[in-house]
């Protein structure tokens, strides 16, 4: 802000003004006081090249406004321990975009307590409900082509149900969220899913062990009748309530079974199979345990395939 025009405001407001005293005054406190008399309040009010800053410290609440440009430029506030970034002429939905090259937040461990690991994040995580959407006050978005850009993100009152640390409420009583509270979310909920990845390699490395050991029993059969025989993927995989296996049977087969394993090799599950031709057979969540299962098909004493299926609950 530059000095000359301020001096011009403040020569502006003496020559105006019946006396010096009605404008400029200094309490006890040495205190300057501008534009207010009375004393009952602390309020200034300074316009410099159209951007106008006030601020008050009466019974309402200290504040202050930094109003950039005139009566349809955005202005900051900032009342009770919070800055606001507003647009002066729209009324319910205030606030604009601020553009920065970084923003950093204090989160020394010195000046928190009660700190706890969060848990529970890939749960959370999986009932947000991510939407696009367009201001109602400005529209879609452009680039510079003129393409319409849809905005991104969730719905507070919705956030609100799932993680209600993450909403405050506005003066308007309008809901605004705290988006970089999800990372620490995010992040549990990454480790969550590696933890379970890392599992499933595991699992898959003891399946290949039993397929090895499968075949060195001589399981398995060179027979051109038996090599005739399907077992196709269930779907779908991995499944939650019921999961479809399909498999074809040659004529001439005389005995064929569905024959379900977990990864120790302990069978769970045997189901008889009595048609020829392509046939299938549904598998229920309520049959089994969450986790993952091998299931082969037996066609007269002789494996002919085995694969694996994840039930997830």
């Amino acid at each position: 802000m530059k000095k000359i025009p301020f001096l011009i405001l403040l020569v502006a407001l003496i020559g105006t003004t019946s006396s010096f005293s009605q404008v400029f005054k200094v309490n006890s406190s040495g205190k300057i006081l501008i534009n207010n008399p009375s004393f009952t309040s602390y309020d200034f009010t300074a316009v410099v090249n159209e951007a106008v800053f006030s601020a008050n410290a009466a019974g309402t609440g200290r504040y202050f406004v930094i109003h950039l440009g005139g009566p349809s430029y955005p202005y900051i506030l900032g009342s009770n321990g919070r800055i606001e970034f507003r647009d002066a002429l729209t009324a319910g939905y205030p606030y604009i975009d601020i553009v920065a090259k970084n923003l950093s937040v204090t989160s020394n461990r010195n000046l928190k307590q009660n700190v706890r690991s969060l848990t529970s994040g890939l749960e959370k995580i999986n009932q947000l409900n991510p939407v696009t959407y367009e201001w109602i006050h400005t529209g879609p978005r452009q680039d510079e082509s003129g393409k319409f850009l849809q905005e991104i993100g969730f719905i507070a009152q919705e956030v609100e149900e799932i993680l209600p640390e993450l909403i405050y409420t506005g003066g308007e009583g309008e809901k605004l969220l705290n988006y970089l509270g999800i990372i620490p979310v995010l992040t549990d909920a990454v480790k969550t899913l590696t933890q379970e990845i890392n599992q499933l390699k595991e699992e898959m490395a003891s399946t290949s062990s039993f397929r090895s050991a499968s075949s060195a029993t001589g399981i398995e059969s060179a027979d051109p009748l038996i090599a005739q025989c399907k077992l196709y993927q269930n779907q779908p995989n991995p499944f939650g309530e019921n999961t479809l296996i399909r498999f074809f049977i040659p004529e001439g087969i005389r005995n064929a079974q569905l024959c379900i394993y977990d990864l120790q090799g302990k069978q769970i599950k045997q189901i008889q199979i009595t048609q020829q031709g392509e046939g299938s057979q549904t598998i229920s969540s309520s049959e089994l345990a969450a986790g993952m299962y091998l299931y082969s098909l037996i066609a007269d004493g002789k494996e002919v395939d085995t694969k694996r299926m994840v039930l997830t609950k």
